[in-house]
């Protein structure tokens, strides 16, 4: 899925887990980092421009690095070291990365039918045990879209109702001010709520 879902995803499962802040940031970066795997492609678009360029990092290492177990493991350990409760965050990670891989599993697909993204559980060491879906989604499949569009609404409602926003990963000021134009631009729907 598009990393934007994953990171609305991840910031959407730890709001609702009632985080404190600093854990809240720790998880939603966790539930994005397997995708760092997926920065060849910046190589390969500079040096698709010389003729005698002919390997594709992107190709190669996207979901073949960091989406497997050996990745969950890494990035949750990594982790750790960020955290206070740090079996807590180690397994959260764990639990995430996995769901990233069950996102990427179901709504990964390319353009056409035969571009299907397969997990292989066990890389970087071995790709004897792959993990495929045949009615994958298209990356661009409106189902993607809806729960896009879902998580979106999801992040205005805990902005109205919580005061807390995804942009609370970045700045806390960035956060107050996204919330604070929430609230003003529904006041009315905001005034109305917290009379409940």
């Amino acid at each position: 899925m598009n990393i934007i879902t994953h990171f609305l995803f991840s910031w959407s499962f730890s709001e609702i887990l009632n985080l404190e802040d600093r854990d809240k940031k720790i998880l939603t970066i966790g539930g994005v980092l397997p995708d760092i795997d997926g920065f060849g492609i910046v190589p390969d678009l500079i040096f698709r421009t010389f003729k005698s360029y002919d390997y594709a990092f992107y190709g190669t290492y996207h979901h073949n690095l960091l989406h497997s177990i050996f990745g969950a493991f890494l990035i949750s350990l990594f982790l750790t070291f960020f955290s206070k409760s740090k079996t807590k965050i180690f397994l959260l990670s764990f639990l995430i990365i996995h769901l990233h891989l069950f996102m990427d599993l179901i709504g990964s697909r390319g353009p056409t039918p035969d571009e299907i993204w397969a997990i292989s559980y066990l890389a970087p060491f071995s790709n004897s045990f792959q993990i495929v879906w045949k009615k994958q989604w298209q990356l661009n499949d409106i189902k993607n879209i809806i729960f896009t569009i879902f998580l979106i609404f999801f992040a205005f409602y805990r902005s109205l109702k919580f005061g807390s926003s995804p942009l609370m990963v970045f700045s806390k000021k960035a956060n107050e001010v996204f919330v604070e134009t929430v609230k003003n631009r529904f006041k009315k729907f905001y005034k109305n709520n917290n009379k409940c």
